[in-house]
């Protein structure tokens, strides 16, 4: 796995340690502020947000038709972490944890472009 951040720093095979070092240091600023946990190039956890609004936190599983994010858009960084770190360990409980609903990305992105 591989942990990138919106600030461009790359963390290979990160540890659960390291998972919550890196995502408590988020700048809490936007662009910046947001973290991307790849399993490879279509399965993926991401969140984004500031301490301050809480975060919103997205999966993917495998295309762009299989893209769910977490329906609180408040979400605390405890919870975020919680996340990634089960993400990490190949725990699941966190698809039942959180509330999820399916998101046109294909749509989303259009709008972007």
């Amino acid at each position: 796995m591989r942990l990138e951040l919106g600030n461009g720093h790359v963390q290979v095979n990160p540890t659960a340690g390291q998972i919550s070092d890196l995502l408590h240091a988020l700048p809490g600023s936007e662009p910046d502020s947001f973290a991307i946990l790849i399993r490879d190039e279509q399965q993926f956890m991401q969140c984004s947000g500031t301490l301050e609004e809480g975060f919103l936190l997205e999966y993917q599983d495998g295309s762009l038709d299989e893209h769910f994010q977490c329906v609180d858009h408040e979400l605390l960084l405890a919870s975020v972490i919680w996340a990634f770190q089960a993400y990490l360990a190949d725990d699941h409980r966190w698809r039942t944890i959180f509330p999820w609903r399916r998101i046109n990305v294909r749509q989303r992105w259009w709008k972007w472009w």
